[in-house]
């Protein structure tokens, strides 16, 4: 695993030791329910919320965007490409479109936050 450890620093904002803490989180999460090497939704928010029943707007938005190929799972990759946004050196702007493009028409409608309780977002992470 160092070898593709040290590719995906190579290739991200994150350095080697950055990644190998992020792929211990990976493979705490990706266990926590089903160990698969992969993380399903429901792990996802028991990740977020520490309980895999609770139902999100914010979770379901944050986990389309870390899985990126659609897929219903996040492997390592997506894992550690989607957190890098994070990284104090990210260009957050992008990411940030996408999470208030909840259409997904590259677009957003000065009342599509309100009506789609993106407000409650920062609230249900305090949670």
């Amino acid at each position: 695993m160092v070898g593709s450890i040290s590719s995906f620093s190579l290739n991200l904002i994150f350095n080697v030791t950055e990644v190998k803490a992020l792929n211990e989180l990976f493979r705490k999460l990706s266990s926590s329910v089903v160990d698969d090497g992969f993380i399903s939704k429901e792990e996802f928010q028991l990740g977020l919320f520490r309980n895999s029943k609770t139902q999100s707007l914010f979770a379901n938005r944050i986990f389309r965007l870390f899985d990126t190929k659609n897929d219903g799972l996040i492997e390592f990759g997506e894992f550690v490409r989607s957190l890098s946004i994070f990284h104090p050196y990210a260009q957050k702007v992008a990411f940030t479109f996408q999470l208030y493009d909840i259409s997904e028409k590259s677009y957003i409608h000065h009342k599509q936050g309100h009506n789609n309780g993106i407000p409650k977002f920062c609230a249900e992470i305090r949670n």
